[in-house]
């Protein structure tokens, strides 16, 4: 064993100094090839250099994307210092410092896509030996912000010259990893202030305003979708802490439209790709989680900028709430909603490759690294007009929509409605028209273009579900009214199939599928599943707020059967990613169940417990998945435990109700062998916890519902001495409180006193459910009493 392991430490050694020498070549490529001879001629140098680069960085590239599919232990173990390792050589080739070779645009680009390859990878930066990982990641931020600064904000956009299109798409993209990175590894509170950008001192002005995070907003409305995309989902990340929130908002506060608007209109884009607005909808969500005024008097003790519109012909201004309420009521997003819900494409995302509107020659040119243009193939923009004026000067409000389907439909815009006064803080007459304009340029000559293909996917109505959810729990009588006049929770329902999801499974767990047909099986499966979270979370919000919508949904009872058919999917083979994914969406769709029952039980149980009824054994394996040691997953155990708990009190209450012998839908499973095994399974989880564990009462109370509806789980038990272990337990607890009581009364003697009577009477409860009208328990309980 000993040699085995010195040979594997030296196997380990001799692998890491080739990769050091392979990774210093990649970094002195040019130093090497100018020391040759003087009769090379300097044309065949450089040639031979960018070749050696490009070679080795496709080299190193492949290593990366190999070492995420092994499963090799040695092969695992190097791959941590490796990536650290070669992080550390790109830093080095960046050469920010250096602006004749940071210029040299094919090798930054390779620097760059390098990066991006390397900064996907999680915990990239945690294993460089001389380094720590925060430090490693301020020198990526800050070397990755004179590149954003240096290619995009210096320039007006990169739409000045298309020399710099790769360069910033690979710097965003990489910023994006970056801060997922640094959210993980960097817990300083100075966090957000790292990712400022300030402006350079110039002559006409010596005191320099700082860009702040305001250089993102330029990216949100880039030419390129992945720069879009990726500075969208950017803003996201930053912005999911509060110092992020209100980093951003101080540094939008004089944009054409405000933040909110801008926002708004890039998620309301009918035109727009739905990666693109889907991260726009997250900066919203992150936003509303933050403190908002509900008038002007509160608006003036907050110290972030709220959503702000100014009447232009009362002169009124509305701030936070009521200027939230205008917003949405003005750019119709509850309409868009629904139309979004009514066009959702469910089906596997995966096309053919379209040829773009501009010709065959500008087909040609199409990056071959771009892999997000096949959402949406643009329309020609219109030369004449710079793109650098395509900034949030389009996100005015003044129209009665930023953009209006043109499709005849019940649900669309209506294109005619009358112009808004409202126009958005920070903004114009010139900013007006010039956004009209701005807005007619970016979509082209819409009169000869092809009209572009932007379809509505699953991950965008996610995100407008959880937007909608965030909405209720600020605005909740104006969000729930505009939701129902709207019929926004019956479109979302019509996109509530199990079947895809089901034929996802089934070829996840058919052998030999390739790899890239895998790949798009699962994130269909995993979109699929991620809409029906977010539904169940805005549902549940939604009843919350009103139970009497219970009633008034007449697509209830096919939304429940579909939702407990989900609740029967079997998950063995599935990967570990995927696995989890399932849970998540069990543990939310158990606790819409159980709300449902709880708010309204005459409208939602019959259909909840007819449909447990008919597959109950299937349901079964389920509850074992989700009380399974090995699960580990604490949020699904607890929502499934609730779940029990609440269907097996209304069969106690039905039962009681009718005052004889109570069928329903689950006698059978109640009164059999179902009953015993579910019995056995609540005891054995029931028993391995301590008190302290906070799944012993859910626990236990799910155990005291079954006992109370189920004279065979009471008969089992019995059976299995719980009569017993609770005599057992109350005797055990009796002799502890009499020894505390005889000691000097102390603060702490007094919290345990407390601990042992709440133990006591958890015990006495499992006890009352296990005799609840069962005259057979009853007396093998009076045989235990006078032991006592």
């Amino acid at each position: 064993m000993v040699g085995s392991s010195n040979r594997s430490q030296g196997q380990r050694e001799k692998t890491a100094s080739e990769s050091a020498s392979l990774l210093s070549l990649l970094l002195g490529v040019e130093t090497q090839t100018s020391s040759q001879t003087s009769e090379e001629s300097e044309e065949q140098k450089n040639h031979v250099g960018q070749r050696l680069q490009r070679e080795l960085s496709s080299f190193f590239n492949t290593i990366l994307l190999r070492v995420t599919h092994t499963t090799d232990r040695l092969c695992l173990a190097l791959a941590g210092p490796l990536q650290s390792q070669l992080a550390v050589r790109l830093l080095q080739s960046l050469r920010v410092s250096d602006a004749p070779r940071f210029y040299g645009l094919p090798s930054l680009e390779r620097t760059l896509l390098g990066m991006v390859r390397l900064t996907a990878q999680p915990g990239w930066s945690s294993h460089c030996a001389d380094m720590e990982p925060k430090i490693l990641c301020s020198k990526y931020l800050s070397g990755l912000l004179e590149v954003i600064s240096s290619f995009y904000v210096e320039w007006g956009g990169n739409s000045m010259s298309f020399m710099g299109k790769g360069v910033t798409k690979n710097a965003v993209i990489c910023l994006l990893h970056l801060s997922h990175e640094m959210l993980m590894e960097n817990k300083d509170k100075d966090f957000i202030s790292q990712w400022s950008l300030g402006n350079d001192v110039s002559s006409e002005d010596t005191n320099p305003s700082q860009l702040g995070l305001a250089w993102l907003i330029p990216l949100w409305v880039d030419r390129d979708q992945e720069v879009r995309f990726s500075s969208l989902g950017l803003g996201a990340a930053l912005t999911s802490g509060s110092s992020g929130c209100q980093a951003l908002c101080a540094s939008c506060q004089n944009i054409s439209g405000g933040l909110w608007g801008t926002l708004l209109n890039i998620l309301l884009d009918q035109q727009e790709s739905s990666m693109v607005r889907r991260e726009a909808a997250f900066i919203l969500q992150n936003l509303l989680v933050m403190p908002m005024p509900a008038n002007a008097e509160e608006a003036k003790d907050s110290h972030w900028q709220h959503p702000c519109v100014h009447d232009e012909e009362s002169g009124v201004s509305l701030v936070g709430l009521p200027a939230l309420q205008a917003l949405l009521y003005h750019c119709q997003y509850f309409q868009h909603v629904a139309l979004c819900a009514s066009k959702c494409y469910r089906g596997r995302l995966t096309f053919h490759l379209q040829p773009r509107a501009g010709g065959p020659h500008e087909s040609q040119s199409l990056d071959s690294e771009s892999s997000l243009w096949i959402w949406r193939c643009d329309p020609p923009v219109d030369s004449s007009r710079p793109s650098s004026s395509l900034s949030t000067s389009s996100t005015v409000i003044r129209a009665s929509g930023p953009h209006t389907p043109k499709s005849p439909s019940p649900l669309s815009v209506t294109e005619d409605a009358p112009a808004s006064r409202l126009t958005a803080q920070g903004q114009s007459e010139t900013d007006s028209s010039d956004s009209l304009t701005s807005a007619d340029s970016r979509h082209g000559d819409q009169s000869t273009a092809v009209d572009p293909v932007s379809m509505v996917t699953p991950d965008l109505m996610t995100s407008h579900c959880g937007l909608l959810t965030n909405l209720l729990s600020i605005l909740p009588e104006f969000t729930l009214s505009a939701v129902t006049h709207h019929h926004i929770l019956r479109a979302l329902a019509s996109l509530v199939d199990v079947r895809p999801i089901e034929t996802c499974l089934s070829e996840l767990k058919t052998p030999n599928v390739p790899p890239g047909e895998r790949e798009d099986i699962k994130i269909q499966f995993v979109t699929q599943l991620q809409f029906l979270s977010g539904f169940c979370k805005l549902l549940g919000s939604c009843v919350t707020v009103s139970s009497q919508l219970i009633g008034q949904m007449d697509f209830l009872k096919q939304l429940l059967t579909a939702l407990v058919a989900a609740l029967m999917l079997d998950i063995k083979g599935l990967d570990a990613g995927s696995r989890v994914c399932v849970c998540v969406f069990w543990a939310d769709v158990l606790t819409l169940l159980a709300t449902l029952v709880r708010r309204d039980v005459s409208a939602a149980y019959p259909s909840v417990s007819a449909a447990l009824g008919r597959r109950w054994h299937t349901f079964a394996g389920t509850l074992s998945v989700c009380v399974a040691e090995e699960l580990a997953d604490s949020a699904l155990h607890t929502a499934a435990l609730q779940f029990l708990s609440t269907v097996f009190s209304e069969e106690t209450k039905g039962a009681e109700v009718t005052n004889s012998k109570h069928v329903s839908a689950l006698w059978d499973i109640l009164n059999g062998p179902s009953a015993n095994q579910l019995c056995d399974l609540l005891l054995q989880s029931l028993d391995k916890r301590t008190f302290q564990d906070p799944l012993k009462k859910p626990t236990a109370r799910a155990l005291m519902a079954l006992l109370s509806c189920s004279r065979s789980a009471q008969s089992h038990a019995a059976k299995a001495g719980l009569i017993d272990s609770c005599v057992e337990q109350m005797k055990k607890t009796h002799s502890q409180l009499h020894l505390e009581s005889i000691r000097p009364g102390k603060a702490s003697h007094r919290r345990k006193e407390e601990g042992y009577l709440k133990e006591v009477k958890l015990s006495v409860e499992v006890l009352r459910s296990a005799l609840y009208l069962n005259e057979e328990c009853k007396v093998s309980a009076c045989l235990l009493i006078p032991l006592c």
